[in-house]
């Protein structure tokens, strides 16, 4: 039958064979998510489980029989068994990592996913719509790198590089020139979400993307055959840089005044020069806008949409 929870796992099957770092390896991809249990609460009582489940396992190969019965030896010798604790999931980001550090691929989402207000605002296009632009169009679309081949050019010996970034929509080839590689190339090399300009170029194949810097001082006629000059930056750079305004979404049933506390807290943990305010929801019925005092003024940044979106459940926090 179906495995009610970690402890019924580690006690039923053989712990010689599915060893901790296999259910570790389980925990993240998530195959335990059937039972209800969030992955980080699993992995905090992975330790007690298994010690359970190998008690269980040694007493029954053992033929040892208690009075009060095998799982009752077991549990009185297991601090806190068969309790999950009710702690935090691991956001999206830190879930999504862990499923391509096992499996090679992502399941239950894709690490653009979280950014998808920014990308309406930050570009002009995704990977799939560039077969509908023109040769020579400038794009600016975000994307992750999922492969780099790394040259140097033939004449002058300078580093330059080849790069394959996808989108939830595709993957393109991006040509990095040597003017802009060597300020971009650990960005390139990260797994963060990035920002990039340049030229459409189309091919048999396809499109592919070429990225390079205008020379100061170039003539007009090189600007136009060159095409726009390109950038790479990181995506949250991006957008902190064109923020200006950060908007914390409430529902007014589901917010009491301990957690509006606590986001105030956070607010203060992160300030910055952009303005901000609570948007209060009641039910379907109105909204309500109440800007906040130039003295709780945020940074746009990752690290405060995930606080908040950890205290309150939900995402909360919108750049704009």
């Amino acid at each position: 039958g179906s495995f009610k929870n970690l402890y019924d796992f580690c006690e039923r099957v053989d712990l010689r064979k599915v060893n901790k770092r296999v259910i570790e390896s389980l925990i993240k991809c998530g195959a335990f998510d059937s039972t209800g249990a969030t992955r980080s609460s699993l992995m905090e009582c992975l330790e007690t489980a298994a010690a359970y489940g190998q008690k269980i396992q040694d007493e029954k190969t053992c033929s040892q029989v208690s009075l009060f019965g095998e799982a009752e030896v077991a549990m009185g010798n297991v601090s806190g068994v068969m309790k999950i604790p009710n702690i935090p999931e691991w956001h999206d980001k830190d879930k999504l990592a862990f499923e391509k550090e096992v499996l090679g691929f992502l399941i239950t989402g894709h690490p653009m996913d979280r950014y998808s207000d920014d990308i309406k605002r930050l570009t002009n296009t995704d990977i799939a719509g560039m077969t509908e632009m023109a040769e020579g169009s400038e794009v600016r679309f975000c994307g992750i790198v999922t492969a780099l081949k790394e040259t140097t050019t033939k004449k002058t010996g300078e580093r330059m590089c080849f790069v394959s970034i996808e989108d939830t929509t595709g993957t393109v080839e991006v040509t990095v020139m040597p003017n802009i590689y060597a300020d971009v190339a650990s960005l390139l090399k990260s797994s963060d979400p990035l920002l990039v300009i340049g030229k459409l170029e189309k091919t048999e194949k396809g499109g592919k993307v070429l990225v390079h810097r205008q020379k100061e001082g170039a003539s007009e006629w090189q600007q136009k055959n060159r095409g726009p000059s390109g950038e790479i930056k990181l995506l949250a750079e991006a957008r902190e840089q064109t923020t200006k305004k950060v908007r914390f979404i409430l529902s007014v049933e589901d917010t009491p005044p301990e957690r509006m506390s606590r986001l105030r807290e956070i607010i203060e943990r992160h300030p910055g020069n952009i303005s901000a305010c609570i948007e209060f929801l009641i039910s379907d019925r109105s909204r309500s806008i109440m800007p906040l005092t130039p003295d709780l003024n945020v940074a746009a940044t990752d690290d405060l949409r995930l606080e908040v979106e950890r205290l309150l459940g939900y995402p909360a926090v919108i750049f704009e």
